[in-house]
C-alpha cells in the first residue's frame, strides 16, 4: 500500500512538473531586432589652385625661377570630403630642402579673411565646414620679399599645408584636444 501511495505521489509530482514546465514554455518567447546605426565621417582634402588672368587652374609649381620681389598665385582651400560638419585648422610650414633656415618675414603667405591666426601656429577657419563644402582661401599668394639674399639662391623651398578637421557637433568645449 505504501508503494501505491508513493507511486501515486510520484506520478502526481511528474504530472505537476510537466504542467508547470509546459506552462513556463508557454509564457516564454524570444525575438531579435537588427538595428543599423551608421556613423558619420570626418575627412578633408587640401586643394591648391593658381589664378592667372582670372582663370583658375590646379596649382603647379612655377615653370620659371622665383626671384626676390616675386609674388606667386597659390590659392589653398580645404574641402570637407566627409559626411559630418567639421571645424578646420591648418598650419603653413615653409622649409628649404637642404635645411637652410627660412626667415618667415621674407616669404609671406597672404592669409584669407575667413581664417584667424593663433599662438599655437595654426590658422583656424571661422566657420563650420559642411560636407562637400570648400573653405574660403587659407591663402591666395606667396610673396618673396626683396630682402632675400643669396642664402636662398638656388634653393628648393617647400610650402607645406598641414590641415586638420574634427566634428563640430557635440564638440564645443575644446575640440582640438583630440590632437594633443
Amino acid at each position: 500500500m505504501k508503494q501505491k501511495i508513493l507511486l501515486g505521489v510520484s506520478a502526481l509530482f511528474v504530472v505537476g512538473v510537466m504542467a508547470i514546465g509546459s506552462t513556463l514554455a508557454y509564457f516564454t518567447a524570444s525575438d531579435q531586432a537588427d538595428n543599423v546605426i551608421t556613423t558619420g565621417s570626418v575627412a578633408i582634402a587640401v586643394k591648391e589652385y593658381s589664378e592667372k588672368d582670372g582663370i583658375y587652374t590646379e596649382y603647379t609649381d612655377p615653370d620659371y625661377p622665383i626671384v626676390p620681389g616675386d609674388t606667386v598665385s597659390k590659392i589653398v582651400k580645404i574641402q570637407n570630403t566627409g559626411t559630418a560638419d567639421a571645424f578646420i585648422r591648418a598650419k603653413i610650414d615653409i622649409d628649404a630642402v637642404d635645411g637652410t633656415k627660412i626667415d618667415r618675414d621674407q616669404i609671406l603667405c597672404s592669409i584669407g579673411d575667413d581664417w584667424t591666426a593663433s599662438d599655437d601656429g595654426y590658422y583656424y577657419y571661422n566657420k563650420i565646414l559642411s560636407p562637400d563644402e570648400y573653405s574660403g582661401a587659407l591663402m591666395d599668394s606667396v610673396s618673396f620679399d626683396t630682402s632675400i639674399g643669396n642664402e636662398l639662391s638656388q634653393k628648393e623651398i617647400h610650402i607645406n599645408i598641414n590641415a586638420q578637421a574634427i566634428q563640430s557637433r557635440n564638440n564645443v568645449d575644446n575640440p582640438w584636444s583630440a590632437f594633443d
